[in-house]
């Protein structure tokens, strides 16, 4: 992997209503890591990495600055959260079925249920990819990061 298309750092631009529990901060923290782990970004204009991004909320959507490695603005864009708010809440309700099911369901209904989130999740990332595609390339396990990132800030909202 060329290690200029890559994500080396995700900054949280901050509000001040912005009020997170300390379940909400380790989520995010976990997702972020993750995404760095593995991941792949390239800029449809050009520009070379590594980058650093900053994520915030402005209106119903999501923010997102790319920076290069020295923290220099490169550019900006804007997604709409109204793109993931169903996904977003159906993901929700299939975890909340699962987390539920483990004290009494059978593995077979677990599995059932894994399924149906896992589906989920991939459609959340099938419709980040669509939303970034006129700025951004990136790689599906990217996406699926991303989209987890974004459950977590609309989870907030």
């Amino acid at each position: 992997m060329d290690e200029r298309n890559r994500i080396v750092n995700i900054l949280m631009a901050e509000q001040v209503e912005t009020k997170r529990g300390p379940k909400i901060e380790h989520n995010l923290a976990v997702a972020i890591f993750d995404l760095l782990e593995g991941n792949f970004f390239s800029p449809k204009s050009g520009e070379l990495g590594p980058f650093i991004l900053t994520l915030g909320s402005n209106d119903n959507r999501l923010k997102i600055t790319v920076m290069d490695e020295e923290s220099e603005y490169l550019f900006d864009f804007l997604i709409s959260f109204s793109n993931f708010r169903s996904i977003v809440k159906d993901y929700f309700l299939i975890c909340d079925s699962y987390y539920d099911a483990i004290k009494f369901a059978n593995p077979s209904r677990l599995q059932s249920i894994d399924m149906a989130r896992r589906s989920l999740h991939d459609e959340g990332s099938e419709i980040f990819i669509k939303s970034v595609s006129k700025f951004i390339d990136l790689d599906f396990e990217t996406a699926r990061q991303f989209f987890t990132i974004i459950c977590i800030i609309v989870e907030r909202k």
